[in-house]
């Protein structure tokens, strides 16, 4: 049973890769506070709770991303793991050369 299980697995990952390497090929660029911003709306409003704060820091103005449900995905799981991590107190902002 756990060699099946193993082997269940592998092909989910096998298979998720795969969707994952289509899904990003037809990824269109967006602009990224927008996709940010709709991505947000819709974690927020999945869960019922009020729309989480952006601050948008002027290296986000003007910056484009790929917009593509992988990725989409990929935040939305980290939005997941953060109100996970500390309820009530998801905020997204970008700070990009903050003396870095």
């Amino acid at each position: 049973m756990i060699a099946q299980l193993h082997r269940c697995r592998a092909i989910v990952s096998r298979t998720l890769r795969a969707a994952g390497r289509e899904r990003l090929e037809a990824a269109a660029a967006v602009p990224a506070e927008a996709e940010i911003r709709r991505i947000l709306a819709l974690w927020s409003g999945a869960r019922g709770r009020s729309r989480v704060p952006v601050v948008a820091g002027a290296s986000l103005r003007g910056a484009r991303m790929l917009s593509a449900p992988v990725l989409e995905a990929a935040l939305i799981n980290l939005l997941d793991n953060a109100e996970s991590a500390a309820p009530g107190t998801v905020a997204a902002g970008s700070w990009a050369g903050a003396g870095r």
